[in-house]
């Protein structure tokens, strides 16, 4: 479950994190302890309190890793996220049942 956050840093981190995240494909995100998360992004959360005075804001995804494991993956701790997709990685994913690569003409 994401941490909501008034914080203005947070909520520029929050920003940045959700522009860097593909919302279809492949990513890869690294954490603010260097552990590295590689996997199909299945679900994107952003969003805020929406009530009157003293907003909150958070922040998540969800990514499906290789071995089939989904992890919610808070953007307060996140240290950057990138796009993975190549036409070597999506036949790799395809392989394993974890997308199906369609051809847009």
């Amino acid at each position: 479950m994401a941490r909501w956050t008034s914080s203005i840093d947070d909520i520029l981190k929050i920003r940045l994190v959700a522009r860097q995240i593909p919302l279809d494909g492949i990513a890869r995100i690294v954490l603010l302890d260097d552990t590295a998360i590689e996997g199909v992004i299945r679900e994107v959360n952003v969003g805020n309190s929406g009530g009157p005075g003293g907003w909150q804001y958070y922040g998540e995804c969800q990514i499906e890793t290789r071995k089939k494991k989904l992890r919610t993956v808070d953007y307060l701790d996140v240290r950057f996220a990138s796009s993975i997709w190549s036409k070597e990685t999506a036949a790799e994913y395809e392989r394993l049942g974890l997308l199906v690569n369609v051809q847009r003409t």
